[in-house]
């Protein structure tokens, strides 16, 4: 995503994809980059300027595929609604937003999916809850490697409960590594039916960090597929290795603002995985 000595000029006008033309002394993107590859930019119009992630097109073009800040006008926004409207006279450079320098840009978000099923691992297709655990709360850790604006949460119901009810949720993560406080929640999702529920979420930014994604289920005890098949203990924000942790809260009806001492299960039983969708 980082390349050097790259700087192009471009007589687009607007706020969409931008076509470059190339500066004397200077690299192109299309030097360094294939097609398709996704590149850390930032414009300059003027006295206003814009950083973002761009996917790199055919013909020399580039489209602004995330927006992670703008200063225009003197005022300056993170993660803004639009780009600049560009004058027909700008320079786009290759060159990093803060938020992106963290272990590469692995987890910006955009209109695709976000797994945290590189941390979740399964012998079995399902995470199974049954009558005799009641009603729990599972929290499973992923770690985010860029900066993501969310809009909604994800997740594939493999057997439905008959009249099952579940909720999402995402957490972060307390000073012992746990589980610590909510962040946004889903409405109630029907789990009645099988297949991938997406469900809303207040849009927001997540710094690149760990956090806890969180599944709840209450009457008909649904199962969720998970992303993977290899059965296996999970790395944790503090360096252990547990499967989950759960937390028994009879009869919710939305999730805790806060999670104390949750607990930590390291058995074998299988794991679901939630979708961060972005924004």
């Amino acid at each position: 995503m980082l390349g050097n000595f790259i700087k192009e000029t471009t007589a687009t006008t607007g706020v969409g994809t931008v076509t470059l033309s190339a500066v004397t002394g200077f690299s192109r993107f299309s030097d360094q980059f294939s097609i398709g590859r996704l590149v850390a930019y930032a414009i300059e119009d003027g006295s206003n300027r814009e950083t973002g992630i761009g996917t790199l097109g055919a013909s020399n073009t580039l489209a602004r595929t995330v927006l992670l800040s703008k200063l225009e006008a003197g005022v300056y926004s993170e993660s803004p609604a639009s780009g600049l409207t560009l004058s027909g006279s700008a320079t786009v450079f290759l060159a990093p937003d803060r938020s992106a320098l963290f272990a590469g840009f692995g987890g910006i978000a955009t209109d695709a999916e976000l797994y945290s099923a590189h941390v979740v691992l399964s012998a079995a297709p399902n995470r199974s809850q049954s009558d005799s655990l009641g009603e729990v709360v599972y929290f499973t850790p992923f770690l985010l490697l860029g900066r993501a604006k969310i809009k909604a949460l994800s997740a594939n119901c493999s057997a439905v409960g008959a009249g099952a009810i579940s909720r999402f949720g995402l957490y972060s993560v307390g000073k012992d590594g746990l589980p610590d406080r909510l962040l946004v929640q889903t409405g109630n999702v029907d789990a009645a039916s099988t297949g991938v529920k997406v469900a809303s979420v207040t849009p927001t930014i997540l710094a690149p960090g760990w956090y806890y994604t969180c599944l709840a289920n209450r009457v008909g005890y649904p199962s969720y597929y998970a992303y993977a098949t290899t059965q296996s203990k999970i790395s944790t924000p503090m360096g252990g290795a547990w499967r989950y942790a759960y937390k028994v809260i009879a009869g919710w009806t939305e999730l805790p603002d806060q999670i104390v001492s949750p607990t930590l299960n390291g058995g074998a039983s299988g794991d679901f995985a939630i979708s961060l969708i972005g924004a």
